[in-house]
């Protein structure tokens, strides 16, 4: 079903919709506090599964968690329109007489009359709120749902009534309109023909999942969830396979004569012949395209996790725009580069701080990247599964290390070794740039270490249930820190001032007394990331920046409430800011 292959890692961590700073707005510095965080030029990411293009150049994106996105100049940006229109992902759009629909997975559809800004729900009548497809056919709306059919809008008594007759198929995944008839694909039982928009039959193909329905010329195009694209030209009476390879083909388009499908595979379809051959694009995303759409000038094409491509001529390359929508775990700064590893689209470098990003994921075979380091020249990626990779050529190219099947959460350099601190294995140490490592785990007693860092010679390592540990011996031995911090989950490790300082899941940020070695609260409730900036120390919590006033002896909003801050990296262009959903900030 359309929107199934969402990965677990969005379901835990990104149960965030973006904070409401609709069409763009730049968060504002909260209290006193004298820092701004612009957003910057991306990175581009976000799980897409609608598009809808206007022939004036309008394009809309539905996402999920409920959040769509428009463009004003034809995808070449896009900007937050409403950051909550439902609680589930926005499955479908269309247009029609002046409104925008949009079907969800838990909300049924809604309806706005002024481009997204502001919704009415219209979901009376319909018997289920997971809308796979809309279709705008005899003068009316049609929706498809997941389990109890296809319905039909009725404008004077602003109810739905299911247009069943002859539909022996509950599972409606698309509908298109075409010919002066309505067709629906069904889950298992193939394609339905309307001639009425109240009665139905079956077509020629009586079996299959039929995720998408599309038209190209005189053809009727029709794509199975088991792959394979089946076309039609008389009505869908007979069909006939075509050669995609294979391909599940999620959308289809047309523009311009050229038919587009959408494919699994992270590549673009195209015909030149109403679908009777295809040509394959390369390949824009390691992940699935699922959404495709086209304006008088441009295709788009939305993808599951890499956000949205665009293609301004039938001739063009594929190019990925707009849509700051990237879940983005850690983040390393040197002085002229930022690298950022995401939740699904590996690595992205910015050479120009943040005003453009460049993919990195050359050898990479993991897209998560829940750390980055850079020694020297030797850069480091710690991942979600597949251990840690290096570059020797500044992230151009990736191999991996000898660490191999760990899920990695931090990276540290001491010294002149490389620290690993993983989800299940411990602490980890090589003394080779990562050709072979050695467990270094002697006296910890949790083996899920989600944060290292080193201060006065010792090395400490945060686990995620028995606070923090010391080694004074390179990890060779670690002794608990036990006192005022017993039991914490720590999730990030710094030094500010002299001291240790460690936040945590629940508990907010606690510092380090070096004299007493005891751990004292100062505050906030779950922080992902610590870390110094020009003196200042600061804190990344699931809502928002923070930044310490020692002589208040407080934490003051640091301009971005509501956002979910994961990693931070100072620079001398200013701070970086990673966030679940939202791309990466620069604090100034």
């Amino acid at each position: 079903m359309r929107g199934s292959s969402t990965v677990v890692l969005v379901a835990c961590l990104l149960s965030v919709v973006p904070p409401p700073c609709a069409r763009g707005a730049e968060p504002q510095a909260a209290g006193e506090s004298a820092h701004m965080a612009n957003q910057t030029n991306g990175p581009f990411g976000g799980f897409v599964f609608s598009v809808h293009a206007t022939d004036d150049g309008t394009v809309y994106a539905g996402t999920g968690s409920g959040v769509l996105f428009r463009s004003d100049d034809d995808g070449r940006t896009w900007d937050i329109v409403n950051a909550a229109v439902a609680s589930g992902d926005l499955l479908a759009l269309t247009t029609a007489d002046g409104a925008l629909y949009v079907g969800t997975d838990g909300s049924g559809v809604l309806r706005s009359y002024d481009r997204g800004e502001s919704w009415e729900d219209i979901s009376e009548g319909l018997d289920s709120p997971n809308v796979q497809a809309l279709a705008v056919a005899y003068g009316t709306l049609f929706a498809g749902t997941l389990g109890r059919g296809v319905f039909r809008w009725d404008e004077e008594s602003r109810l739905w009534s299911r247009a069943a007759a002859g539909m022996t198929s509950r599972l409606i995944l698309s509908l298109r309109a075409h010919g002066g008839c309505l067709y629906a694909g069904t889950w298992g039982m193939g394609v339905f023909r309307s001639d009425d928009g109240a009665s139905w039959a079956p077509t020629g193909l009586r079996n299959g999942d039929i995720v998408s329905l599309g038209v190209s010329g005189d053809a009727l195009l029709a794509g199975s969830h088991a792959g394979g694209v089946m076309r039609s030209t008389d009505a869908g009476e007979t069909w006939a396979a075509t050669d995609v390879d294979g391909n599940i083909v999620w959308a289809f388009t047309d523009h311009n004569g050229v038919a587009y499908g959408a494919t699994e595979a992270g590549a673009v379809l195209s015909s030149v012949d109403a679908g009777s051959t295809w040509h394959a694009s390369r390949r824009l995303t390691h992940r699935a395209i699922r959404a495709i759409g086209a304006s008088a000038s441009a295709v788009h094409a939305g993808s599951d996790g890499s956000g949205v491509f665009r293609r301004g001529d039938d001739a063009a390359k594929w190019e990925q725009r707009g849509l700051n929508n990237a879940i983005v775990m850690s983040l390393h700064a040197d002085d002229d580069r930022v690298y950022a590893g995401t939740g699904f689209n590996g690595v992205v470098v910015s050479d120009d701080h943040g005003e453009s990003w460049r993919p990195s994921n050359s050898g990479l075979t993991r897209f998560e990247i829940w750390a980055m380091l850079r020694v020297g020249s030797v850069l480091y990626a710690g991942t979600g599964g597949e251990g840690v990779f290096v570059s020797l050529d500044d992230g151009q190219t990736w191999a991996a290390t000898g660490l191999r099947d760990r899920n990695v959460r931090a990276l540290l350099a001491h010294e002149s070794a490389v620290y690993v601190g993983t989800e299940d294995g411990g602490v980890f140490r090589s003394d080779d740039y990562g050709a072979s490592w050695r467990p270094s785990n002697d006296g910890l007693t949790q083996l899920h270490v989600p944060a290292l860092a080193s201060l006065d010679g010792r090395i400490y390592a945060g686990t995620a249930g028995d606070g923090v540990f010391a080694s004074a011996d390179g990890g060779a031995t670690w002794v608990g820190v036990p006192d005022g911090l017993e039991r914490g989950r720590i999730l990030s490790l710094t030094e500010y001032s002299g001291s240790l300082v460690a936040g945590s899941g629940g508990d907010g940020v606690f510092r380090l007394d070096g004299e007493s070695l005891r751990w004292s609260p100062t505050g906030l409730a779950t922080v992902w990331a610590v870390t110094t900036h020009e003196g200042l120390l600061f804190a990344g919590a699931s809502d928002g920046l923070y930044v310490w006033e020692p002589v208040a002896n407080r934490w003051t909003a640091a301009g971005m409430d509501g956002y979910f801050v994961r990693a931070l990296a100072p620079s001398t262009k200013g701070l970086y800011v990673a966030t679940l959903g939202n791309g990466v900030f620069l604090a100034r």
